[in-house]
């Protein structure tokens, strides 16, 4: 999946359900963008009890990055 909104967020999504994905984007800030707001999205579930820190580390585990 690219990095764009639409991308990280469906990677966020396939991540949450226990799927692998990899996440491409030709440029490397992009990425960083992608899974800093990824990161936010998850800190945010954590802070209102809807998962676990350990549940967060493991779905940021499942999202692989690349640069294409």
């Amino acid at each position: 999946m690219g990095a764009g909104v639409m991308g990280s967020g469906m990677a966020q999504v396939t991540a949450q359900v226990r799927y692998k994905v990899m996440m491409m984007d030709i440029r490397q800030d992009l990425i960083k963008r992608a899974l800093n707001s990824i990161e936010k999205s998850l800190s945010k579930k954590v802070s209102k009890g809807s998962i676990s820190e350990d549940n967060k580390h493991e779905i940021l585990s499942n999202i692989t990055i690349a640069r294409i």
